[in-house]
């Protein structure tokens, strides 16, 4: 479940662009791509292709999955403690971007690691950008 007190700060403060909501929806369809080769061919398929990924939040969200078990809660306050920290709530407009991106970046991992099925997590992760912005891959 996402957190309501971040869900709604991010509404009334995080303004994307269109060339913005391109990037994180591509990184959406990232976490969607892992999450079904993970479904596929189990956790451990991903943990050599980490620095593939050129987002480093999303490394570091995903080699945490390999660190210790974390209950999907846990894994979630602990990347939000690291964005957080990160980002201060006094957020320039200029990091709202990469704000978004660390929290879309948080609810794929975290719904990855509770086993979610691809098709719920691209659901899950186009509810961030509204109707018919974020389009479903067909072939999860």
């Amino acid at each position: 479940m996402r957190n309501k007190q971040i869900d709604d700060w991010v509404s009334k403060n995080i303004v994307l662009n269109d060339i913005d909501k391109q990037q994180c929806v591509s990184i959406a369809l990232t976490i969607v791509e892992i999450a079904a080769d993970v479904r596929r061919n189990g956790l451990l398929s991903i943990q050599d292709k980490l620095p593939q990924f050129k987002n480093t939040f999303l490394q570091k969200a995903l080699s945490l999955l390999f660190v210790r078990p974390y209950e999907p809660d846990e894994l979630r306050k602990t990347l939000q403690h690291d964005f957080i920290k990160e980002y201060s709530i006094s957020i320039k407009e200029t990091k709202n971007r990469e704000l978004f991106r660390q929290m879309l970046i948080t609810e794929g991992v975290t719904e990855i690691l509770k086993g979610t099925h691809p098709m719920n997590i691209a659901v899950y992760l186009a509810s961030f950008f509204g109707e018919d912005y974020f389009k479903i891959p067909d072939e999860l």
